[in-house]
């Protein structure tokens, strides 16, 4: 329990940092935003534009296909969250930083999914 709660305090400070990061400009934060909004908007005029002329798509209606969307989204986001800093292990490599992590008392792979979480 206690190595639980020592990562627990790291994955805060590196959600703490990651957060200050983003939310230092306005362009960062507000794009983020923006790009998310944009891309369920067009996931809705695209679904409402296919039901505007079939009734049903395999037999699921409108509110069912909108429900199955965003569960799909909701699973995708959580996984972005959590794993996110896992696309970056190339340049780490590449660039020579991932033996600053193994040196590091946690556990590289958790530090390395752990380095985007917002």
């Amino acid at each position: 329990m206690p190595e639980l709660r020592r990562y627990g305090r790291i994955w805060a400070a590196l959600a703490h940092n990651s957060l200050r990061t983003q939310l230092s400009t306005v362009m960062a934060s507000g794009g983020y935003l923006i790009g998310k909004l944009i891309r369920i908007s067009f996931f809705m005029a695209y679904l409402l534009a296919i039901f505007d002329h079939l009734p049903s798509l395999k037999g699921y209606t409108v509110h069912q296909m909108v429900l199955f969307f965003m569960t799909f989204n909701l699973v995708d986001v959580a996984a972005q969250f959590l794993f996110r800093g896992l696309y970056g292990v190339k340049y780490l490599i590449e660039e020579g930083d991932f033996d600053k992590i193994l040196t590091q008392p946690a556990h590289a792979l958790f530090r390395i999914s752990s380095m985007g979480v917002v």
